[in-house]
């Protein structure tokens, strides 16, 4: 079965216009439900054909999901996005920018093609070492109110410090709670010492690839008796990698698709957390790319366009976007090149010169 594009292209168009009720409950998480939109549609090459007029009303919606705050410390402004503006009146929890739904504007501006220039970049900076905890983990926002403190914020947060080529805080310090994070298993946990699982697996290993990009380790050469720089690969900060690979392939079940724990079902978003993983680690020859293609294609593509979670349900805008992100993996598959550590086209990526390193 080939990809339907003009089928997922209207998919992903009727979602950017009206969310369907399914998606109430996630009312809050607007920036995050764009992103998916406008990512599945630039996957399929007809982000480039969104109109001017709807290209600029986007952007300045992400824009007026800004906040900077400023208080009574110059030294503590700090800037970020909110998910979404509901309501008239704002409690001020939801006044606070959140990690996830700041990488998913940043990352909606780059996919529309806007410069970034309107971002406070020392004020989000100081956003990132806010929400940072003692552990190197984070937390989500940098209220005291806030619960969600785990892997998933801490690559949030690495994305962040990539997408806009700023400071990463205590980088050497979430080194190690990621370290911390791989289980008996072989697999990497949200926590420590909770169950491996395929999207921590995932945010870990990322995490690792984009962090070793802010720090130079210096080493004494036993033949040089000056300093050098060496820069070091996000291998190394893998306790067990032979282990890790074993987990990996072992998630492919016998209908091509991947699970995400053991003794789980297949679910088309873990062929994007696997592969990824497995892409990072320069690994993806352990798995069989035809069976994920028939699993993707065959059993999860929808006729109303789409991609559904398991075969037989509706389809959603997120394994949507990820389901075609898999497939973007082959590059047989005539979809655009991507990028492996963070979620978007190869071709949105930022152009630095320059990443800023600390030295550890």
């Amino acid at each position: 079965m080939q990809l339907t594009i003009k089928k997922h292209v209207a998919f992903f168009q009727r979602h950017l216009i009206l969310l369907p009720n399914p998606y109430e409950e996630h009312d809050s998480e607007r920036m995050a439900l764009g992103f998916f939109c406008l990512l599945g549609l630039d996957l399929l090459n007809a982000l480039d054909k969104v109109s001017e007029e709807d290209r600029d009303s986007w952007i300045e919606w992400i824009y007026d999901n800004y906040v900077l705050i400023n208080s009574n410390d110059s030294n503590n402004k700090y800037a970020g996005f909110r998910g979404f503006a509901a309501g008239t009146t704002l409690i001020p929890v939801e006044q606070e920018p959140q990690l996830a739904a700041t990488s998913f504007a940043i990352s909606n501006l780059l996919l529309l093609g806007d410069d970034l220039s309107r971002i406070d970049k020392q004020a989000v900076e100081q956003f990132l070492s806010l929400c940072q905890l003692p552990g190197g983990h984070f937390k989500s926002t940098a209220s005291t109110m806030c619960c969600d403190q785990d892997m998933r914020q801490l690559y949030l947060a690495a994305t962040i410090a990539t997408l806009l080529n700023i400071s990463f805080p205590q980088t050497e310090l979430s080194l190690q709670y990621i370290i911390k994070c791989q289980n008996y298993e072989g697999g990497f946990s949200l926590i420590p010492f909770a169950e491996a699982h395929a999207g921590a697996t995932f945010c870990a290993l990322a995490s690792l690839k984009l962090l070793v990009n802010f720090i130079t380790i210096q080493k004494q050469s036993s033949l040089d008796k000056g300093s050098v720089s060496k820069p070091y690969q996000f291998h190394d900060y893998i306790p067990d990698k032979k282990k890790l690979l074993v987990w990996l392939v072992k998630r492919q079940q016998s209908s091509g698709g991947f699970n995400g724990r053991t003794n789980k079902d297949h679910d088309t978003c873990y062929s994007y957390w696997v592969q990824g993983s497995l892409q990072l680690l320069g690994a993806s020859q352990f798995i069989s790319h035809n069976d994920v293609k028939n699993f993707l294609l065959c059993q999860t593509q929808h006729n109303f366009g789409g991609f559904s979670k398991v075969p037989g349900e509706f389809p959603d805008i997120l394994h949507s976007s990820l389901g075609l992100y898999a497939l973007a993996f082959d590059d047989a598959a005539n979809l655009p090149k991507v990028e492996h550590a963070i979620c978007l086209p190869t071709r949105r990526m930022p152009n630095f010169q320059h990443v800023k390193k600390k030295t550890i």
